[in-house]
């Protein structure tokens, strides 16, 4: 429906909501966000696709959350053609802790979006043939952390990994992260920085800003 959700998640801070099972598309590509978590103590998404959003595919903005921080999974999803991101999480004072499993972030502006007051780990994903990046982490407010291994990013129009852009520290963590044909491979603007575990594939430009052990 024009100027909506197609999913809204407003639970109370101790509650947990799973999400799974369900495919969706914004056919007049005039509904907002795909999935919108605007409260919830957990959200769990799996085996879910989104597509043709005007907004980001999946958008975790929370500004109801617990002490600790709100938990979201998101296993076997995919999120692809939508007018922002693939998936956007910005948090406020208290962390947003997402984690990402086997899942795709495809044709959008950006494929993953880790901005303010948050920590975001990604294991076995893809984010490529995006208009902009791969995966961004740029935080206005706050500090972001994401970790990225196992995953790839290839065809991105800007870049494959980009940290930084904004006002806030961001950090980007690789493992086993390939990049390809992307417009840079790596890019590390104002106030962002790249570690790398030193066993990532680089086809482009760029280089981590620094190298962190394997252990």
């Amino acid at each position: 429906m024009a100027g909506t959700n197609g999913i809204t998640v407003a639970a109370g801070t101790s509650d947990v909501v799973t999400l799974r099972n369900i495919s969706f598309q914004d056919i007049a590509g005039s509904g907002l966000n795909g999935i919108q978590l605007n409260s919830a103590g957990a959200l769990h998404i799996e085996r879910c696709a989104i597509f043709g959003f005007s907004g980001s595919g999946i958008a975790i903005t929370p500004t109801s959350m617990p002490t600790a921080g709100t938990q979201v999974f998101i296993d076997d999803t995919v999120s692809q053609d939508n007018g922002i991101d693939g998936i956007q999480v910005v948090g406020t004072a208290a962390s947003v802790h997402v984690s990402v499993f086997n899942s795709r972030f495809t044709g959008n502006v950006n494929g993953v979006v880790a901005a303010d007051y948050n920590r975001v780990a990604i294991r076995h994903s893809d984010a490529s043939g995006n208009s902009s990046a791969g995966f961004l982490a740029a935080a206005a407010n706050g500090t972001t952390t994401l970790s990225i291994a196992d995953s790839n990013a290839a065809n991105n129009i800007v870049a494959g990994v980009q940290a930084g852009g904004s006002t806030g520290a961001s950090t980007i963590r690789l493992s086993n992260v390939s990049l390809f044909t992307n417009g840079t491979g790596l890019s590390a603007q104002s106030n962002g920085a790249i570690s790398s575990y030193g066993n990532n594939t680089n086809a482009n430009s760029g280089t981590p800003t620094s190298t962190l052990p394997l252990q």
